[in-house]
C-alpha cells in the first residue's frame, strides 16, 4: 500500500461544539481505495466527546465514511499523530475533504488539529466547517496522511476535472487574499480574509 500525506505543521485550529466542528484538508483523490486515515492533534483543557474522521465528497458533502477515533479526553497536550484504519476501506474519485470532526467540549476545553501555514501541495487546501458551510484557505494546508491503493480506471482524466474547479477559486483566492464558503450543495461564496474563525 502507498501513502498520500502533508506531514508540516506549525500552527493549529481549534475544533469544538458552536464554533469550528470539522477541520481537513480539500484535495483531489484520483481512484484511490482509502484504508487509513491520520491527523496530527492535541487538546486544550478538558474537552470530551468522540473525534471521528471522515471523507466526504466535495458534491453534496456526501458522507462517503467514517471511523471514530476516540474521545478527546484521551488526547494529549502535546501534538501526536492518530490514526484509524476504516472497518470497510473507501474508494475516492474526484474532489474530496478529509476531516476531523468534533461537536463535544466548548469555551476552553477544545481538540487542536495542527496544520501548516503555507500552500506546499498543489491544489489542496485548509478546509473549515463553521455557521453550517465549509470555508476554504488556499494558503494553508493541514497535516495528514492517508493510505490507498490504486483502483483501475483514468485517474488522470479525474484529477484534470476535479482540478478545473478548485483552481479557479484558488486563482481568486490568491489575488484578492480571501476565501471561498462553500455550502452543503456545493455552491461557492467568497468571504474576505477577517472572516476566519480560529
Amino acid at each position: 500500500m502507498a501513502t498520500e500525506e502533508q506531514t508540516n505543521v506549525d500552527d493549529s485550529i481549534n475544533l469544538s461544539a458552536g464554533d469550528t466542528t470539522r477541520g481537513g484538508q480539500h484535495l483531489v483523490i484520483p481512484n484511490r481505495r482509502i484504508s487509513k486515515l491520520s491527523f496530527c492533534l492535541s487538546k486544550s483543557g478538558a474537552p470530551a466527546g468522540n473525534v471521528t474522521f471522515s471523507i466526504r465528497s466535495d458534491y453534496g458533502d456526501i458522507l462517503l465514511g467514517s471511523k471514530v477515533w476516540g474521545n478527546a479526553n484521551t488526547l494529549t497536550g502535546a501534538p501526536v499523530w492518530y490514526e484509524v484504519t476504516f472497518d470497510s476501506s473507501i474508494d475516492v474519485s474526484g474532489a474530496a475533504r478529509i476531516l476531523v470532526e468534533f461537536n463535544g467540549g466548548g469555551g476552553v476545553n477544545y481538540i487542536k488539529l495542527h496544520t501548516y501555514m503555507a500552500n506546499i501541495k498543489n491544489m489542496e487546501a485548509l478546509t473549515l466547517y463553521f455557521a453550517a458551510a465549509y470555508h476554504d484557505y488556499a494558503d494553508e494546508e493541514c497535516a495528514y496522511i492517508y493510505t490507498y491503493t490504486a483502483l483501475g480506471g483514468n485517474a488522470d482524466a479525474t484529477i484534470a476535472e476535479a482540478k478545473v474547479s478548485l483552481e479557479l477559486l484558488r486563482n481568486i483566492e490568491m489575488m484578492h487574499g480571501g476565501h471561498f464558503l462553500i455550502d452543503k450543495d456545493g455552491n461557492a461564496k467568497y468571504e474576505s480574509r477577517n472572516a476566519r474563525y480560529k
